[in-house]
């Protein structure tokens, strides 16, 4: 379940190199080392996001933090995927003693379940409207600020967030790999206007936006999200409007028989 790629950087260096690693690979997070190799803490996409170029003379070390959660080569997967979903960590560093190995994520557990076609029969008879998320349901309009949306991201500690229009109807949606891709960040936070002329959702966010309905089977939004790398996925009934989202939180909790926070 190790993921196959991660990001490493070190403490000197500057926020540019930082923050087009992030840009280029859209990592959840980065793994900062020593001179030895030795790991000396993380720093969280979201950070990144929040980041103004105000402060272009940071380094690596200005944003590091300490990981809530590292995993050993021995750790028990079950375990660490409860405590994972539990703290809300999608991503955590992998290591030797103090030595980074990789990360280990929610993502790889879905592409590893997909990969093995683990539980198919099961999942294939479940329902999405078994495991989505409908009561802390956040959604913003295309007419609203990206600096707004950000702060909302932020906020909520989440990657992505749906947009829908005025009958609530999903049009779209807007993620951290969308603000950083684009570089809408910078220029939201640091408008001088104010967040009421900054760049509006509607010039970032994914759209069309891949959606599922209540009914769609686990295992065909497992295939989705294994196949297309998506982290969450907007629900919608019959008028396309938002009921709700579906996310490898809510997937990882089921399949490990537990409740997600």
């Amino acid at each position: 379940m190790k993921d196959g790629f991660y990001v490493e950087v070190k403490p000197t260096d500057p926020l540019s190199k930082v923050r087009r690693l992030f840009r280029e690979y859209s990592p959840r997070i980065a793994l900062v080392t020593g001179e030895k190799g030795n790991l000396i803490g993380i720093i969280y996409r979201s950070t990144i996001i929040s980041v103004t170029s105000i402060k272009t003379n940071y380094v690596a070390r200005n944003l590091v933090e300490r990981p809530l959660l590292v995993s050993e080569r021995q750790s028990n997967v079950k375990s660490l995927l409860r405590e994972m979903v539990y703290r809300d960590e999608w991503t955590i560093p992998l290591v030797d003693g103090y030595t980074p190995l990789g990360t280990v994520s929610l993502e790889s557990f879905v592409k590893w379940i997909n990969k093995n076609e683990l539980g198919k029969n099961e999942l294939s008879k479940t329902m999405v409207k078994e495991v989505m998320s409908t009561g802390k349901l956040k959604y913003v309009s295309a007419e609203d600020t990206v600096h707004h949306t950000i702060r909302k991201l932020i906020e909520e500690k989440f990657a992505g967030i749906p947009v829908v229009d005025s009958r609530r109807r999903c049009i779209g949606i807007l993620t951290h790999s969308d603000i950083l891709r684009k570089g809408a960040a910078r220029i939201a936070l640091d408008s001088e206007s104010g967040p009421s002329r900054s760049v509006k959702v509607s010039e970032i966010m994914t759209s069309p936006v891949t959606t599922v309905t209540p009914d769609t089977d686990l295992w065909s939004l497992i295939e989705v999200m294994a196949e297309r790398g998506y982290g969450r996925i907007p629900v919608v009934d019959k008028l396309e409007k938002l009921v709700g989202i579906v996310d490898r939180s809510d997937i990882t909790s089921y399949i490990l028989g537990v409740r997600n926070p």
